[in-house]
């Protein structure tokens, strides 16, 4: 579990019993979490749009991805879909107008 206030994370068991606290691998505001089948924890940092890597309470990998390749990736998507809009909107309206 992510604590954004207090720059760790909680793990837990599986029954939800507190296990221990990870506060030395240097996250900042915590958001996302996820294991992989490899028992790393994946760690989403809200204000930098970082993703650490961890294992056994040690970073191990640091992706600064969301501003490098995310945001990039959603402009390119976004234009696309306004550009399709766009032509399928006019194919609309010049068949209107032959209409009449």
């Amino acid at each position: 579990m992510t604590d954004i206030d207090n720059n760790c994370l909680h793990i837990l068991d599986q029954n939800g019993q507190f296990l221990r606290c990870v506060d030395d691998c240097g996250l900042e505001r915590p958001y996302g979490l996820s294991v992989d089948s490899e028992g790393r924890l994946w760690v989403g940092l809200l204000d930098s749009g970082e993703i650490k890597v961890i294992k056994y309470g040690a970073v191990i990998e640091a992706f600064k991805i969301f501003h490098e390749r995310v945001i990039p990736v959603l402009l390119k998507v976004v234009r696309r879909i306004v550009h399709l809009f766009l032509v399928a909107y006019i194919c609309v309206f010049a068949c209107t107008i032959n209409k009449l």
